[in-house]
């Protein structure tokens, strides 16, 4: 998934930003199928204990976060 499509899914936007600082679970189901939907793009993996970014993944939140910064 390309990094403008996210910019029109805040959600997922929000799910990377959850796994980043360390939730690693999902709260609910609909956090649940965010956290799934990351996975399938690339952007997420499953751990031992969750949710982990994967490279792609970090670059991306990283990249929003620098953005929102200068905002």
């Amino acid at each position: 998934m390309r990094y403008e499509m996210l910019n029109h899914m805040p959600e997922l936007f929000r799910a990377l930003g959850n796994i980043h600082h360390g939730k690693h679970q999902p709260a609910d189901a609909e956090s649940y199928m965010h956290y799934c939907m990351l996975q399938a793009n690339g952007l997420a993996q499953r751990g031992d204990s969750g949710f982990e970014l994967t490279a792609r993944g970090e670059w991306v939140i990283n990249r929003r976060e620098a953005q929102q910064m200068h905002h």
